[in-house]
């Protein structure tokens, strides 16, 4: 899997903790971890709505003012 647009430097990863713990509510540490987590690390298949699959073997991801992971598309 290529992915084009990673941050080389994530100014969350640095200047971020773990603030949620034993809370309800996700602290940003934790919710930027998740989304960094739900990149693709491996090529996989859609379905388009034919029910033809597509091999998808690249993304982009969309990075926000921190460094962080608002999501990815192909």
């Amino acid at each position: 899997m290529k992915v084009n647009g990673l941050p080389t430097k994530c100014r969350w990863k640095e200047c971020l903790k773990c603030t949620c713990e034993g809370q309800l509510k996700e602290c940003l540490h934790c919710k930027y971890t998740k989304r960094e987590n739900s990149i693709p690390k491996e090529n996989f298949t859609v379905k388009d709505k034919d029910g033809n699959d597509h091999l998808i073997t690249e993304i982009t991801v969309i990075v926000g003012e921190d460094g962080d992971i608002i999501g990815w598309h192909n």
